[in-house]
């Protein structure tokens, strides 16, 4: 009988620690801007996804750069980077 109180403490302690670590890492996450650390169309606030279509240079950006992303300064530029 200890062993198996013994053993269902131990999975209750688990199963918090599992919760508390889940909840940290949302959090973590949360915490991140994705936008940044993935910069494609898709990512974008400019990027309209239907069609697709780029609002700030107002063209459609070849499908290359819908999938990597634009240069990393282009908030900054007038001309479209592709």
């Amino acid at each position: 009988m200890a062993k198996l109180i013994e053993a269902i403490t131990a999975h209750e302690e688990m199963s918090m620690l599992s919760t508390h670590m889940s909840e940290a890492l949302n959090s973590w996450v949360d915490g991140l801007e994705v936008s940044k650390l993935f910069r494609t169309c898709v990512s974008c606030q400019h990027f309209q996804n239907n069609p697709p279509f780029c609002k700030k240079f107002n063209l459609v950006p070849p499908g290359t750069i819908i999938i990597h992303g634009c240069d990393e300064g282009y908030l900054n530029i007038e001309e479209p980077p592709f």
